[in-house]
């Protein structure tokens, strides 16, 4: 039995919106459209460019074991203790949370060598969880260096990040109010196969999934998972070539066609849509000569090679998680 022990540190966060790395299939229809990311339905789905279904936003939130209880609403630091060791984890309130709310969650995972502060500093995740009102999660990995233990690809890996991710998220659904049915994971390189991890092995807990720079598939079961991916063509720690057939499985998974849609949103990035989803859409968005980045973020300021500023991801991530809470039943 594992034993969950959580230890409050409140602390004052200074953050700035301004995470590292290791290591076609089916028809498609090919369009254009202008500088700005247009509104589209994959699938029958919601939007990975515009604004969420009025469905999607409209669906009865359910209240976590947080819900009405006395807290502090400042941002705090935690740990949980597993029979490998504790693991560490910071977490973000939004302004204006309110206990008797419920919120969605975003866990935010770092890269290969990077730590929490870091991908929450790099990500620029923050603001947007204070204008959107979402708490944001970013846990550390193990190790030295620090990282995350991905199943399949790693010959010593195992399923403790697994066990440790479920952990921290339900640490964090004790102590606030979160919305069960809009808990989401993201991440950076090693941080975007270890949220295509959890997406895999957890689609009980996360309702969709948005990997930047390092999207995987590990066959997984159960239900289907919303996917949002960003990869750059000139990304050398994790190869773009290793990405569109990440998706093509997510999108066999998700029971879509083999058919894209693809479609130039800016002169330098393309969104890849699978299409007949129902609703659990596959989007990737490819930046020609973008590195091994996240899109929008401070140049130089934790990934490598060229940045994109054409498109951000941030405001692409959150259109697609607030259209796609999980499914009820």
């Amino acid at each position: 039995m594992r034993v969950i022990a959580v230890v409050w540190i409140l602390v004052a966060l200074l953050l700035q919106a301004c995470g590292g790395g290791k290591s076609s299939h089916g028809e498609f229809i090919f369009s254009t459209a202008s500088a700005t990311p247009a509104p589209h339905t994959a699938g029958g789905g919601t939007s990975a460019g515009g604004p969420p279904d009025e469905a999607a936003t409209a669906a009865t939130p359910l209240a976590s074991l947080g819900c009405g209880t006395a807290q502090t609403v400042a941002d705090f630091v935690a740990s949980v203790t597993l029979t490998g060791g504790e693991r560490s984890y910071r977490v973000h309130v939004p302004s204006g949370y309110d206990a008797a709310k419920p919120v969605p969650l975003v866990v935010n995972f770092h890269g290969s060598s990077k730590t929490a502060v870091e991908q929450e500093t790099y990500s620029g995740l923050v603001p947007v969880a204070d204008r959107e009102g979402f708490v944001l999660l970013t846990p550390e990995g193990s190790g030295f260096p620090q990282e995350w233990q991905i199943v399949g690809f790693y010959d010593d890996a195992s399923l403790d990040d697994v066990v440790a991710t479920r952990d921290v998220v339900e640490a964090t659904m004790a102590a606030l109010c979160i919305d069960s049915r809009r808990v989401y994971a993201a991440g950076l390189s090693n941080g975007a196969e270890m949220a295509s991890q959890v997406a895999c092995y957890l689609p009980d807990v996360f309702a969709a999934v948005a990997p930047v720079a390092g999207v995987v598939y590990q066959g997984c079961e159960g239900r289907p998972m919303p996917v949002i991916a960003f990869h750059g063509t000139e990304d050398y720690n994790v190869p773009f070539e290793t990405a569109q057939p990440a998706m093509s499985e997510w999108a066999s998974h998700n029971g879509c066609s083999a058919e894209r849609e693809i479609v130039r949103v800016t002169e330098h990035a393309s969104r890849e849509s699978y299409r007949d989803c129902g609703g659990a859409d596959v989007v990737l968005y490819v930046i020609d000569g973008g590195g091994h980045t996240w899109p929008d973020a401070e140049d130089f300021a934790g990934g490598a090679g060229p940045t994109t500023h054409e498109i951000n991801a941030n405001e692409l991530i959150w259109q697609f998680f607030a259209g796609h809470p999980k499914p009820t039943g």
